[in-house]
């Protein structure tokens, strides 16, 4: 995940933009699918911070629940 992080700086540098985008492991996004904390999974150390993210996928879980729990038993 480091390489991956570690040259946004300079590829930005070569398309003259900045670039932030956060590198997730796939590990790290099935944790948070099943609701794990942020923490748990290491998502503070990441390069870049995913903070939001993580927050919007959290969002849509608490969605996808809420609807689900509305909807009743199939």
């Amino acid at each position: 995940m480091f390489n991956l992080n570690s040259f946004q700086n300079e590829a930005g540098r070569a398309k003259g933009t900045k670039f932030n985008m956060p590198v997730l492991f796939v590990t790290q996004l099935m944790g948070l699918a099943f609701g794990l904390p942020p923490k748990t999974l290491g998502l503070h150390r990441n390069v870049v911070a995913p903070d939001p993210l993580y927050k919007k996928i959290a969002a849509g879980a608490a969605a996808s629940s809420r609807e689900a729990v509305a909807s009743g038993p199939k």
